[in-house]
């Protein structure tokens, strides 16, 4: 008789293995690897075989270092979540099954996916040896360190999907988490030396002492010491990240195993309203008077603003995400000195800022529209005499006091960004120009695509069967206008291969714009019309077939 040792295991992988995303996602990881790699070598055609490998191996590194950094808030997040929500979870508890059991299998059923795209692009990584300036110790120091990471990413989410029943909180949570596993120990150690530096220690002194304590407690700092003239220097710390990275993912999935038997009882309805988000609250309203009044505010826009608004929290997290931001901003500042403040730097913050708000922007459209549907709410609501626009303009409502004031926020430091590199780093009143219209484009797409974001996610909370509904607003409105722009770019470029100078910065910026702007016009109105057309037929209908790209469409009673 053959005796399984970890039977969810194994049934996690056979389910994982028969599913067809499994391999299109690998499929779809080398593809994209190889399009970047293709592209970068486009670039760099008058560049020496030689001097090439470096500069492609460190920008894929650093592209898939950030895909395990946080593959846990896409393939891991929700992995026992959903079970909590649809009370299935309790029914593997009733046999002999621990904990272990099932989050392993848990873990197996949700890494396989990330694991495979990691791995497909690995040889795409390895091009760079062929090519020169890489060595096997480095590379095969990096492939470790990814590998690593992104167990302790999926770890992470893991432990959060097992603490939280909601998979949107659930994946904010790993997110925040994984920054916290980055950041937050070198950061506080950074602080602690500012201190110390003003009580009169010296650099050097405070130097040793970062590297005895925090400074190695981030996987960052095993990506710092990879290559082989940094590592000569910094073999310890490479290998005490490479020891933390794994101990922490280690006891991540160790308390998740000890908590989901305790946990599993949490039904998807669960408020989560005790302990610490209690006392929170207790502080925010501490008389009845306080709360009907922020209560009254929302009434006044309209009853389905109230029911999507009364979370008085979330925009209070934005906030403190950007006040995040701006301690690392400042602590990595006081660390790098006058060479942090350059146009580079503002740029790669403003980028991350950019995604990371149009993400989180994609995900929180669809929540409420969600939830409504999933708990019938939606219908009763057309059983009042709200009409539909007034309906979709209460469910609008929150999310603009949710991300109206960050996103200005946000913008007003783009300006702030854009006015310091300008007056430093331009040469050239043709190259300011340049620079200021590709900083303002931006700062109009940051408007632009979070409003598409908003009417896409509300359609596609319509319409979508599961919870993942940011996932698919992401891909339209972000993925495949950098794709096709991409594509126009690398057919530009052929003629500059042969010699024609026609192609200009400034076609760059006008091809990003058309893209970019057809792109959301299409969504949106497709979107919104939609919406104002089919929003009381889709109601009606709990789980909605799925529907392809382009085919908004159909008459929701073929349901």
């Amino acid at each position: 008789m053959r005796i399984t040792v970890l039977p969810i295991v194994e049934r996690e992988l056979r389910v994982a293995s028969r599913r067809g995303a499994t391999y299109w996602g690998r499929a779809g990881a080398a593809l994209i690897t190889l399009v970047l790699a293709s592209w970068f070598l486009l670039l760099q055609r008058s560049v020496q075989l030689g001097q090439v490998g470096k500069p492609l191996f460190l920008t894929l590194s650093f592209l898939a270092f950030l895909f395990a950094a946080f593959a846990g808030v896409t393939y891991s997040a929700d992995s026992v979540s959903s079970e909590k929500r649809d009370g299935t979870l309790g029914l593997l508890f009733l046999t002999d099954l621990r904990g272990h059991d099932v989050t392993l299998g848990k873990l197996a059923a949700s890494s396989l996916g990330s694991i495979y795209s990691l791995l497909a692009a690995l040889p795409v990584l390895a091009l760079a040896l062929l090519m020169g300036g890489v060595t096997a110790g480095e590379y095969w120091r990096m492939v470790l360190l990814l590998v690593n990471t992104l167990m302790l990413s999926l770890c992470l989410g893991l432990l959060m999907s097992v603490l939280n029943s909601d998979s949107k909180r659930a994946a904010l949570a790993t997110f925040v988490a994984m920054l916290a596993a980055l950041l937050l120990l070198p950061a506080l150690g950074a602080l602690a030396e500012l201190g110390l530096l003003r009580l009169g220690y010296t650099h050097e002194v405070l130097d040793a002492w970062m590297k005895l304590t925090v400074a190695w407690m981030t996987p960052i700092t095993a990506y710092g010491n990879v290559f082989d003239a940094e590592f000569k220097t910094g073999a310890a710390e490479y290998w005490r990240s490479q020891g933390y990275t794994a101990v922490l993912a280690g006891l991540s999935l160790a308390y998740a195993s000890w908590r989901l038997p305790r946990s599993w009882q949490q039904g998807a309805t669960e408020t989560g309203r005790g302990g610490f988000r209690a006392r929170l609250e207790q502080r925010r309203f501490p008389t009845r008077e306080r709360r009907d009044a922020f209560r009254a505010q929302l009434l006044e826009h309209s009853p389905v603003a109230w029911l999507a608004g009364r979370h008085w929290l979330r925009p209070l997290v934005v906030w403190g995400f950007l006040l995040l931001c701006t301690g690392v901003f400042l602590v990595l500042a006081w660390q790098v000195g006058r060479d942090w403040w350059n146009g580079g730097v503002y740029l790669t913050t403003s980028i991350l800022l950019h995604l990371v708000l149009k993400v989180w922007v994609a995900n929180e459209s669809s929540r409420q529209i969600v939830d409504d549907r999933s708990s019938g709410a939606l219908e009763l609501l057309l059983s009042t005499p709200l009409s539909v626009p007034e309906i979709l303009r209460g469910l609008i409502v929150p999310l603009r006091r949710q991300f109206g004031a960050p996103i200005i926020a946000v913008l007003v430091a783009d300006a702030a960004f854009l006015l310091a590199s300008v007056s430093k780093d331009m040469s050239s009143s043709d190259d300011a120009n340049m620079w200021t219209a590709f900083w303002l484009l931006r700062m109009c797409f940051l408007v632009f695509d979070s409003i598409t974001l908003v009417w896409l996610g509300l359609w596609l909370g319509m319409t979508s069967k599961g919870t993942r509904t940011g996932s698919g607003a992401v891909t339209r409105v972000l993925i495949v206008p950098s794709v096709l722009f991409l594509g126009v770019m690398t057919l530009g470029l052929l003629p500059l291969l042969r010699g024609s100078d026609h192609f200009t910065p400034f076609l760059v910026l006008i091809a990003w714009a058309v893209i970019g702007t057809g792109n959301n016009v299409i969504w949106l109105r497709q979107a919104r019309s939609r919406l104002l057309g089919e929003f009381r037929e889709l109601a009606t209908v709990r789980a909605a077939k799925k529907r392809g790209w382009f085919r908004f469409g159909g008459s929701a009673g073929a349901h």
